[in-house]
């Protein structure tokens, strides 16, 4: 993406997406044991998710900062329901972590859901292509290519621009037209008959019991 006076344009810059487990610098510096644990939570942190939360108190305070266990924790917290406190990970991630890739999703997730969609640019800082946010990568991790372009094609439908955010669509359906962030988007933006009969009908009056 460029950004020029106000106005985006998708940049086409090829690199090549993996469905491959791919090198982590986050992950290495971490003790063979806790990565291995890690391994057998994420498995299982949708069923157990107070089992990953008691996992990390068990963690050495030199590593509780790093982005990947944060992003495991506030995932836990999210699937135990604790909202606040997943979103408090979320911030706390992003702020120690900013050149983390999903520490900015997570983050720009939780700022578009609070309609701080000028909070974006900062946190992308300004680059809203894979390839120019990091330069020096030439391969990128299907679950890193959904969620960007997913975030970037949520963001440019809400502040209404709707051309940008079809771009951002285009490129999740040629890769994964069935995933979950595809259809999120596309639900968004090519809504059902049924949906836009509903999004356009009228909202009634309400008649008070006086009438």
């Amino acid at each position: 993406m460029t950004n020029k006076n106000n106005h985006h344009e998708l940049a086409i810059i090829n690199y090549e997406v993996t469905y491959e487990a791919l090198r982590n610098k986050y992950l290495e510096k971490l003790p063979w044991k806790i990565r291995e644990t890690m391994e057998e939570l994420f498995y299982s942190v949708n069923k157990n998710p107070k089992k990953t939360i008691e996992e990390y108190g068990k963690i050495k305070r030199k590593y509780k900062n790093n982005p990947v266990l944060l992003n495991y924790l506030a995932t836990a917290y999210s699937y135990d329901r604790n909202i606040e406190k997943a979103k408090e990970i979320v911030i706390k991630n992003y702020e120690k972590n900013r050149e983390y890739l999903f520490a900015k999703i997570n983050y720009s997730q939780i700022c578009l859901e609070d309609g701080n969609y000028e909070k974006i640019h900062e946190i992308f800082d300004g680059k809203f292509e894979l390839k120019l946010l990091y330069p020096k990568r030439h391969v990128f991790h299907i679950d890193e290519f959904l969620n960007f372009n997913s975030i970037m094609g949520l963001y440019f439908y809400r502040i209404g621009k709707i051309e940008q955010a079809k771009l951002y669509y285009n490129m999740l359906k040629k890769i994964e037209p069935r995933n979950i962030h595809t259809k999120r988007l596309k639900k968004l933006l090519y809504p059902s008959i049924f949906r836009r009969l509903l999004l356009k009908r009228p909202t009634r009056p309400h008649k008070s019991d006086h009438e």
